[in-house]
């Protein structure tokens, strides 16, 4: 019985919420490792967000463009939330001030 119960735990759908998105490293690594829906994203970058749509079909799913504006009760359910760290420290695009 218990080993039943754990074989489904592991074939369930975990739905994620993509916080801070940038082009979608979490996303892609998620959709790698199977069995990972995405609900939504939310990123400010204008420039990071269109390319995050070209790689990935977000139909559908949840949009928020500023973080500090989300309110929690109109976000779509999910299991995993995912939050990018800013890589514009590193970046080569960014200031490497971080």
């Amino acid at each position: 019985m218990f080993l039943s119960a754990k074989r489904r735990l592991i074939a369930a759908t975990i739905q994620f919420f993509d916080l801070f998105s940038g082009i979608g490293g979490f996303r892609e690594g998620l959709r790698r490792a199977g069995n990972f829906v995405c609900v939504g994203h939310c990123e400010v970058d204008t420039y990071a967000d269109k390319n995050y749509r070209l790689l990935f079909d977000t139909e559908g799913e949840w949009y928020c463009n500023d973080a500090r504006t989300i309110e929690p009760e109109r976000m779509p359910d999910f299991d995993l939330l995912c939050a990018g760290f800013p890589c514009q420290a590193f970046s080569i695009a960014g200031k490497r001030e971080g």
